[in-house]
């Protein structure tokens, strides 16, 4: 599907995309890169049939929380710090955030930490550390994973 760079928006077909790009961006000359390799083409429909013969899609980039994609990696990760577009997910449930710090506190107050010991009330990097620190002092680690968790939680 044609797709303008400039502004990030799709288009039914090369034709309609070239009228937007020369009303809304004002290009009279057309000279069109292929996504992956050096050659360039005096029209979309020349650059699209290289790119479907070739394989020379690029790969797109899309933002976390808006339809918008990305050429780059980059651009879709400026995109996301210019618009506080970035996702944060609860460890354990389902649940998205728009900070870390949202996130951080909605897993400190309801315990949702991956490797997280309720009897001590203590969050771990990683289950073996769980294991390690709360099994010598008797207490039954409990994670995510574990079934006493997960009876607990019914």
């Amino acid at each position: 599907m044609p797709f303008c760079a400039d502004c990030s928006r799709y288009f039914i077909n090369w034709d309609a995309l070239s009228k937007h790009v020369t009303a809304m961006h004002g290009w009279d000359y057309w000279e069109v890169e292929c996504d992956t390799c050096d050659r360039t083409f005096a029209s979309f429909n020349g650059a699209s049939n290289h790119m479907d013969a070739l394989g020379h899609w690029a790969e797109k980039h899309g933002c976390e929380t808006c339809s918008k994609v990305f050429f780059s990696e980059q651009d879709a990760h400026r995109h996301m710090d210019d618009m506080d577009h970035w996702v944060f997910d609860c460890e354990t449930c389902d649940r998205t955030f728009g900070s870390a710090s949202a996130a951080g506190q909605h897993m400190n107050v309801l315990g949702h930490w991956k490797h997280y010991c309720k009897p001590c009330q203590r969050k771990f990097q990683d289950q073996n550390t769980l294991n390690m620190v709360c099994i010598p002092f008797g207490q039954y680690p409990f994670s995510i994973n574990s079934p006493a968790q997960q009876l607990s939680l019914e």
